[in-house]
């Protein structure tokens, strides 16, 4: 998850990096979908043995929903896809599928960024 500025156009090299290497991710997708060989993409890639699939845990959002296009209803507790960017003023979230407002935080968890008055 990166933090960033909605007040200003620059975000620093962390940002930057992440996005280029979503950039590159898509590029890939892209080329899969229209039928490339991953081999013809992948350059001299490392080799994993023993591999497995396994999970992780991944930054994210809970709170009561209003409006979303897929969970209908007020209020809806939900608990959102990986958190990708949250503004440092604590208004706005993107998730890998959505941008979401962000409404009164839970007061039982304390907010890490100053939030300005709505």
């Amino acid at each position: 998850m990166l933090m960033f500025d909605p007040k200003r156009k620059t975000h620093g090299s962390a940002f930057n990096q992440a996005l280029e290497r979503l950039r590159i991710l898509m590029a890939d997708m892209e080329a899969v979908q229209a039928g490339l060989d991953p081999a013809s993409l992948a350059g001299e890639p490392p080799l994993l043995n023993r591999w497995a699939l396994t999970w992780r845990p991944a930054q994210c959002l809970t709170g009561h929903s209003t409006g979303h296009p897929l969970l209908p209803g007020g209020e809806r507790e939900i608990i959102t896809s990986d958190l990708q960017l949250l503004s440092r003023d604590g208004c706005w979230a993107r998730t890998s599928s959505r941008w979401y407002r962000l409404g009164e935080p839970n007061d039982a968890q304390p907010m890490f960024v100053s939030r300005p008055q709505h």
